[in-house]
């Protein structure tokens, strides 16, 4: 194989991984991103549930449970699907089942909404009054970021439970009395340093032992061996749910045998507000033989009331703390309008934050969207953002427009999710922009030095307002001071001319610049510069009763008239001599004809 041809194989070779690599992981995320639609306003709810062959379920008795759920929040009107079967997440929340493994399958996605399936494998009823079969939803895109509808808790009552099994087992090393009770013997609320608190706020991060006497489970010789405790849905959110210690406790025996006693810590829980209730369920495992197994006794949910908790802040607010374009936007010009706001709330986070652009007519989107999304805030946070606008064109009265900033977020405050909207104005300073210009300069590229000399100035105002205390003036090192010139005003679509005299007093290159400075329509003072050379020649001087000699000098930029008049008389004298020359030769023939 050639060099030509093996470079050729080569480029092609690089060209399909690029795309590979770069386009066409592009394009299935927008098409990802393009098809999850969500309204939070519709519903989500149980379609169907059914006990495998409609049997019993009891504690020793494991059955296949299957739902349906139908979310109408998700929409999907391209016919793309916006979720698959593993971006749906079902957990079980504390209730009298167990189960041992759960599957979802998405059955339809259309406009109406979502469809799927959740297969509940191995489930068990381990007694206790109710028979609720309780447990949430909720779904997430790639890499773990979450569909923007909230999770959602189901409960169901189930029927078919079989409450006769249910009686004391007694092993060599457990035995168990589901009838006894289990409770929260004590708790304290600490910070996250390990202080103990006399209140908790909302939006607080706190630490929470619970210390837990368990009647129903007596041992002989070895405690379970693992203890499981989760956090219910409420005003108390585990922020790390993998972040919960476990001790156990000396509470007391039973003839030979000790009764189950524990503590329970939650590392990293955080206060939302509203109700002061703690609400978590407690399961333990055995490992037998290398496998898990969980212990028969009912998964208990515990509750206590936090004396600590103390919900009396005031609602979120949003502040606009800045919002920069510039000073001045010009019609026919792009700018940037950059935000800076702040949740003024010490207690409570801001989620699903949003801002938004409302525009008036003149100004328009130059690039992207008129809204984004923020996310969560924090307490005291910042929720900065910048839109890419334009002026499409106002009339010549009108210096402002407004343009409206909103913000929409939600909050849990007093134990309930709510949704705010902040509107804050923001005017924007509008105006024409000035053309205006020098379109030329003239003067003399040789000058005299201790000669009064001129620079004519030409000004010409392009814009669609006029230019106010227009002044001209020199700058150089050659010149004695500044020459300044007042012109006035200069009225839009006209020129006007400014002859500035100045004197150098030596020979030699003279360098400068002309300023001119005049104020827009808004007052706003402006400056103009630009540059000239020429070079000053010393005086001739030839004689004290003669005057001094200027050497002939072409102005720059005017034309030669001196050069053109030499010329016409030179070429009329030249005619007038062949005239004469012609008459005279003709006199004599005449003269010579009288003779004759």
């Amino acid at each position: 194989m050639n060099n030509k041809k093996f470079v050729k194989i080569l480029s092609v070779v690089l060209a399909v991984l690029l795309v590979m690599t770069f386009i066409l992981p592009a394009f299935s995320m927008i098409a990802f991103a393009e098809a999850e639609k969500t309204d939070n306003t519709n519903n989500v709810f149980i379609s169907g549930f059914l006990v495998e062959d409609n049997g019993l379920i009891g504690p020793t008795i494991g059955k296949r449970v299957t739902v349906d759920v139908m979310d109408e929040r998700v929409k999907n009107d391209d016919g793309k699907k916006p979720v698959t079967d593993a971006n749906i997440i079902i957990s079980m929340l504390p209730c009298s089942f167990t189960v041992g493994s759960i599957s979802v399958k998405v059955n339809s996605s259309d406009s109406f909404g979502v469809n799927y399936t959740i297969t509940f494998e191995d489930v068990k009823y381990n007694g206790g009054e109710s028979q609720d079969f309780i447990f949430d939803a909720q779904y997430k895109y790639e890499k773990d970021n979450p569909i923007s509808v909230e999770m959602k808790t189901f409960t169901y009552k189930v029927l078919q439970v079989d409450k006769t099994s249910i009686a004391p087992i007694t092993n060599e090393n457990f035995k168990i009395d589901p009838s006894k009770e289990v409770f929260v013997q004590n708790y304290v609320i600490m910070d996250m340093a390990g202080n103990e608190l006399s209140t908790v706020k909302p939006g607080q991060k706190v630490k929470i032992a619970v210390g837990i006497v368990d009647n129903r489970i007596e041992y002989l010789n070895n405690p379970p061996a693992q203890i499981r405790a989760r956090l219910a849905q409420g005003s108390f959110v585990n922020n790390d749910i993998n972040n919960i210690s476990y001790k156990l406790r000396d509470v007391g025996t039973a003839g030979d045998r000790k009764i189950l006693g524990y503590s329970v810590v939650f590392h990293d829980v955080t206060y939302n507000g509203g109700s002061s209730e703690i609400a978590f369920d407690v399961s333990y495992i055995e490992n037998i033989g290398g496998q898990e197994t969980p212990i028969a006794v009912p998964q208990s949910i515990l509750k206590l009331g936090v004396t600590q908790a103390v919900d009396d802040v005031p609602e979120p607010k949003v502040i606009l703390n800045s919002a920069n374009y510039g000073g001045v936007a010009y019609v026919g010009k792009n700018f940037t309008l950059g935000t800076v706001a702040t949740n003024t709330s010490q207690y409570v986070p801001l989620e699903n934050v949003s801002v938004k652009v409302e525009l008036p007519a003149g100004i328009a989107m130059a690039s992207g969207n008129s809204q984004a999304l923020i996310g969560k805030v924090e307490k005291g946070g910042k929720i900065s953002h910048s839109f890419n606008l334009v002026v499409t064109g106002v009339d010549n009265n009108v210096s402002s427009l407004p343009v409206k900033v909103i913000y929409e977020y939600e909050a849990y405050v007093k134990g309930e999710r709510k949704t705010y909207t902040t509107l804050q104005d923001v005017a924007i300073n509008i105006q024409q922009e000035t053309k205006f210009d020098i379109s030329k300069l003239e003067y003399m590229e040789t000058i005299t030095a201790q000669k009064e000399s001129t620079i004519s100035v030409h000004l010409i105002n392009k814009g669609k307002t006029s230019v106010n205390n227009v002044t001209a003036e020199i700058q150089s090192d050659a010149v004695n001071g500044p020459q300044t010139v007042f012109v006035g005003n200069v009225e839009p679509g006209s020129e006007n001319t400014a002859e500035i005299y100045f004197t150098v007093m030596k020979p030699g290159t003279v360098s400068g610049k002309v300023i001119i400075t005049y104020e827009d329509s808004k007052g706003v003072q402006n400056k103009i510069e630009k540059e000239f050379t020429t070079e000053a020649m010393e005086a001739v001087n030839n004689g004290p009763d003669e005057p001094v000699m200027e050497p002939n000098i072409e102005k720059k930029g005017s034309f030669p008239w001196v050069i053109v008049v030499v010329g016409v008389l030179v070429v009329g004298a030249g005619a007038g001599f062949i005239v004469y020359k012609k008459q005279k030769a003709k006199k004599m023939a005449e003269d010579e004809d009288e003779d004759i």
